[in-house]
């Protein structure tokens, strides 16, 4: 997972300096591996990576950490962004849902991304949660269990 997140982070890292914004990494040691569809997974935290250099002013930082927490691994991303107001909160996943506010008017979006990373949360028998508050940042979670919950969490593909 760190090799992962930490490719990710590589190729990221351009846009974010381009804001003036640092993201700093810490992972705990001993990782352990899990069954995820990579793909999928990288998917879903470069989105959310993405959507923290987005909605943060620049000069702001990110922190990016990797632990585990029992049976889960959580993979946390906190900014120090423009928040999401608390009538937002229940609905950032929702299909085209975007928050409303002045900070990212020109920002382009199709209110998607977050639905997407619910969806593939979902799919590998974990979940995304959100803290937030407006003017301090946010911080997103994205929870895996180690080992799956039915021994088949990985929905088939179309093809498979």
């Amino acid at each position: 997972m760190d090799a992962l997140i930490e490719r990710l982070l590589l190729l990221l890292d351009p846009l974010a300096s381009s804001r003036g914004i640092p993201i700093s990494r810490e992972f705990d040691r001993n990782l352990p591996v899990i069954m995820a569809d990579a793909d999928l997974l990288a998917q879903a935290v470069t989105n959310v990576i993405a959507n923290a250099i987005k909605y943060s002013p620049p000069g702001s930082a990110i922190h990016v950490l990797v632990r585990t927490d029992g049976n889960d691994l959580l993979i946390e991303v906190a900014d120090k962004g423009y928040g999401i107001a608390p009538q937002h909160l229940k609905r950032i996943f929702e299909k085209f849902y975007r928050v409303p506010r002045v900070e990212n008017a020109d920002q382009p979006g199709t209110g998607l991304g977050l639905t997407f990373v619910r969806e593939i949360m979902d799919s590998h028998g974990g979940y995304v949660t959100v803290e937030s508050e407006v003017s301090t940042g946010s911080t997103f979670t994205l929870r895996l269990p180690v080992e799956p919950k039915d021994g088949n969490n990985l929905k088939k593909s179309a093809d498979g």
